[in-house]
């Protein structure tokens, strides 16, 4: 049996060998006008991630399903080089799964939630790539309400897309305003809007950096950002115990 490297390891041309991974999160990216190819960011044990494509019209064998959180040992797959103005991850490389890959479902190496989170002073120095998402915690602060807006540029003429402006706070209470567009902003409204907590602590995963003439504008979501809330997330656990009384 072909042996096992980590994602760190991988060399194009020598991928003669299988790797196991974690599904991070999944998303359709969009390639052209009414066309999309399902992509996902893969996490291996050492903490190594990578964004791992698949054509949309594969058909996976009986049985296997590509669920998020799920663990897999995977063989046949090409290794090319990363490509696009905005990636979820600073790897090189990116895997391209085919009608060839071997799906093995496994048990869970770990429990990490693959987080690296980016100081909030770093991002307003500019000292963070803007072709680079980031992750980020901390509470959330002047949130608007939600908007209709137009959407930019707009597939169909006059198509519509939601839109709420908040900021994120950390510790120091320096802040970071950001901006959420279509399904994160009505994820954001819905539970901004039925929260009964005094301080709502969340991360948003794969952030993208917004830059203007005069610096940083503020932090916005991509094709594969999230917004966590899940209160069992380290990060926000940490973040919530080092929150002073009577703060916010």
């Amino acid at each position: 049996m072909a042996s096992i490297k980590a994602l760190a390891e991988l060399v194009p041309f020598k991928t003669k060998h299988g790797i196991r991974v974690k599904i991070i999160t999944k998303w359709n990216a969009a390639t052209g006008f009414f066309s999309h190819k399902k992509s996902m960011l893969l996490g291996d044990a050492k903490g190594f991630k990578i964004e791992a494509t698949i054509d949309d019209e594969r058909t996976l064998p009986d049985g296997i399903i590509l669920e998020v959180g799920a663990w897999f040992e995977i063989y046949n797959f090409k290794l090319t080089r990363s490509s696009g103005f905005i990636r979820p991850t600073k790897s090189r490389y990116q895997i391209k799964l085919c009608e060839l890959s071997v799906f093995s479902k496994i048990e869970p190496l770990n429990e990490s939630y693959f987080l690296c989170l980016t100081n909030f002073k770093s991002i307003i120095q500019g000292l963070s790539h803007s072709m680079f998402c980031i992750d980020l915690c901390g509470a959330l602060v002047g949130v608007f309400d939600i908007e209709d807006i137009e959407e930019e540029p707009a597939e169909i003429v006059g198509s519509m897309t939601k839109r709420m402006k908040f900021s994120l706070i950390n510790i120091g209470l320096t802040q970071i305003k950001c901006v959420a567009y279509g399904r994160q902003a009505q994820e954001l409204y819905d539970l901004w809007s039925s929260t009964t907590a005094n301080t709502v602590i969340c991360v948003l995963r794969l952030w993208r950096i917004e830059w203007g003439q005069d610096g940083f504008q503020y932090m916005t979501n991509t094709d594969f950002s999230e917004i966590l809330f899940d209160h069992d997330i380290p990060e926000i656990k940490d973040f919530q115990s080092r929150i002073p009384k009577n703060s916010y």
